[in-house]
């Protein structure tokens, strides 16, 4: 949950939406079923509920490469929303000796966002991708993803198509 500060601390009061006077519940879930060794189901999902309009900062976002694949980064923007993520990882090369694997990734995102009182809605607010993507464990602590996302719905201001997302991790603890 997240509460505006509604004048506390000279926060933003307008006349007009948005202000730092709001409630917004915020929510996400993650379901994860290994179906066989190494080979994973996921689904994910995301909403969001405002009680009126809110600040930029605030907003809830669809596109990228966490809830989107296949579209830009924020390509959708709105004051709720929800998505939802479903993916399955079947392993193509184990390295044992590294405790490393390689897993092909086919994915499906959909989401869709909506605005509360004098905001407006984006004309065409849903987007569905769909893709392919790699997950490279090097070892415990160290991993790489690459996705290659398609857009199945189109939306007036998705300038990228067929977006490549690329991230590296490590885990320090």
């Amino acid at each position: 949950m997240s509460l505006g500060l509604g004048g506390v601390l000279n926060s933003t009061v307008n006349l007009k939406s948005p202000d730092s006077s709001f409630v917004a519940w915020r929510g996400q879930l993650q379901y994860i079923r290994a179906l066989a060794e190494d080979t994973l189901l996921i689904v994910s999902g995301g909403l969001q509920f405002a009680d009126r309009p809110l600040p930029a900062a605030e907003k809830f976002s669809l596109g990228g490469s966490q809830n989107g694949r296949g579209y830009r980064q924020d390509a959708l923007v709105g004051d709720s929303g929800i998505n939802v993520s479903l993916e399955a990882r079947f392993p193509i090369v184990r390295v044992p000796e590294l405790q490393g694997l390689l897993q092909i990734v086919p994915f499906i995102d959909l989401g869709s966002v909506w605005n509360k009182g004098g905001s407006t809605t984006p004309a065409n607010n849903w987007i569905s991708g769909t893709g392919l993507g790699l997950r490279w464990q090097m070892s415990e602590l160290l991993s790489a993803r690459l996705d290659h996302g398609f857009p199945l719905i189109s939306i007036s201001n998705n300038r990228q198509e067929n977006n490549i997302y690329f991230s590296l991790s490590y885990k320090f603890f």
